[in-house]
């Protein structure tokens, strides 16, 4: 559970707090470019994380 002040603070728009299922939806969300997940061939899509 989350402190009175610190949802507050987040009501109040001053941070936002995001529920993560993974280190890529994180990283998305960090960097703004997609995660990406290599399809059954081994190719992850271009231009996305996993592709770097």
């Amino acid at each position: 559970m989350l402190r009175r002040d610190v949802v507050a603070a987040a009501e109040a728009g001053q941070f936002h707090i995001h529920a993560m299922d993974n280190v890529g939806q994180a990283a998305a969300l960090l960097t703004g470019v997609p995660a990406g997940q290599a399809d059954v061939s081994g190719q992850c899509p271009e231009g996305s994380l996993a592709d770097a």
